[in-house]
């Protein structure tokens, strides 16, 4: 089988096509539904499914793929049947020999339903009509790009002569094999300036499209080419980054520790590859060729400024030899009128006098008999209706009435009047106000002695007297002797 674990996964769609010719005969039976062996299209449509499923062991080179969707149609038409077959997958490979599949077979089945009944059957032609999905989906974007790239490797040992650099050599085998021109090529080390004056020479010259970076996008101290490309990019690309490590994810764990950025400087784009050749090998087959979509999105010009958002042009008069430029008069002060002389305050208004709502005054006696007045009997004086404070100032205070058992009082709440008991005149009979009932008295409590606590056990129970025995009734059914 072919090797495609370097493939990525794609949506994949294909669909096959199966002419069946079919006699008078057959064609009238499938008409009226009268096949000796029952609806025919139900039963071809589950033989093409089974049959599509089950590719792989049909065919040796087949890939063993998840079929994620099929459908199966019928055509009838003038001289048989036309059967259509549409599959489709998101893997690494085509779904194209799945549909033929499920075609051919449901064309088969097809083709034993109606041979008791018509003789005159011929499959006439099975053919691929529609295929999409993988690199081929894609050509269009990258098919005449031919890019300029620059590798920059980082490494101390390999700057030194330690060791002979290999992840640079692979970048510039891969790319080779994508009419990929080389624009420049250097090994640093892990210095965060001099790498960081590297990326900016070639981003600043504009004959490089990318910038392939190697090393320095671990965890370790020294890993610092991230930040030489972070402090330089204008706008990352952090889809790229994720699709390199979720690729090399699912064949390495511990490319989880790869911190490598993608970013735009310019007209350039700048991409950290890990340090081994391996990991670079497995982050160029996730890139490669998609990312060289970039060459034409990057070459596209900047859109204009629109008219409303520049700043207004400035017109500019030149002025005649040993003339001065024209002062603008400016605007008289107005004078400033003298304050207005000190009015005294008035004077605060009396106080108003407030007769008494509450204390005694003399009430005339006069006598029952005679009507000769007689001494003055001091009374008491019925107290005034009482009027909420902040009736007349829009309520904005509460008054707490103790007359009113301490209810807190407010425009909106009727208080509970307090008992009272009228009063009469003792002379004319006639009533002369109401004075407050007398409250009821309180209950003694003694505090000194706790209330009693349940027992847990039971009083004893005083024994009774027995019952005296009953007279036996049973004497009325004694029997004569």
């Amino acid at each position: 089988m072919r090797d495609v674990t370097r493939k990525i996964d794609t949506l994949r769609t294909a669909t096959a096509q199966t002419t069946v010719r079919i006699g008078a005969t057959g064609r009238q039976h499938l008409a009226a539904g009268t096949l000796p062996k029952g609806d025919p299209y139900g039963i071809c449509q589950a033989a093409g499914m089974l049959a599509a499923k089950r590719t792989s062991e049909l065919i040796p080179h087949c890939h063993n793929l998840p079929l994620d969707g099929l459908d199966i149609a019928f055509e009838q038409t003038a001289e048989g049947v036309v059967i259509t077959a549409h599959a489709r997958t998101v893997w690494k490979t085509g779904v194209e020999m799945e549909a033929l599949t499920a075609a051919s077979v449901a064309a088969l089945t097809l083709y034993d339903l109606l041979k008791p009944v018509e003789a005159d059957l011929v499959i006439a032609e099975t053919r691929l009509t529609q295929k999409a999905g993988g690199e081929s989906q894609f050509e269009q974007f990258f098919a005449q790009v031919q890019p300029r790239y620059a590798i920059l490797v980082a490494s101390d040992r390999a700057s030194d002569g330690t060791y002979q650099d290999a992840s640079g050599a692979k970048i510039r085998e891969i790319l080779a094999g994508y009419r990929g021109v080389e624009a420049g090529y250097a090994v640093l080390p892990d210095d965060r300036q001099q790498l960081a004056a590297q990326l900016a020479a070639w981003t600043d010259s504009g004959a490089v499209d990318f910038i392939f970076t190697s090393g320095g996008t671990g965890i370790a101290p020294r890993d610092v080419m991230v930040e030489a490309t972070a402090g330089l990019i204008e706008r990352e690309i952090p889809g790229i980054a994720e699709a390199m490590r979720n690729y090399s994810q699912r064949r390495k764990p511990l490319a989880m520790f790869t911190r490598g950025l993608v970013g735009v400087r310019g007209k350039t784009m700048i991409i950290n590859l890990p340090g081994s050749p391996k990991g670079v090998e497995e982050c160029m087959e996730a890139l490669l060729p998609f990312v060289l979509h970039a060459v034409s999105e990057l070459a596209k010009a900047a859109a204009p400024t629109p008219a409303a958002q520049q700043p207004p042009a400035q017109e500019h008069h030149p002025l005649p030899m040993g003339a001065q430029p024209a002062m603008t008069p400016a605007a008289p002060i107005a004078a400033v009128a003298p304050p207005p002389p000190p009015v005294a305050a008035p004077a605060p208004a009396p106080a108003p006098v407030v007769p008494p709502t509450t204390g005694t005054a003399p009430v005339p006696r006069f006598d029952p008999v005679t009507g000769a007045p007689l001494d003055a009997t001091p009374a008491p004086i019925a107290a005034a209706p009482f009027e909420p404070q902040g009736a007349n100032d829009g309520g904005a205070a509460a008054h707490l009435d103790p007359g009113w058992r301490g209810t807190l009082y407010s425009p909106t709440v009727t208080p509970e009047p307090q008992p009272s008991v009228p009063l009469f005149d003792p002379n004319t009979g006639e009533p002369i106000g109401y004075a407050p009932a007398p409250a009821p008295p309180m209950p003694a409590v003694d505090d000194a002695t706790p209330p009693p606590m349940p027992g847990i056990i039971p009083p004893p129970v005083a024994p009774t007297a027995p019952e005296p025995p009953k007279p036996d009734d049973t004497s009325m059914f004694t029997l004569p002797s």
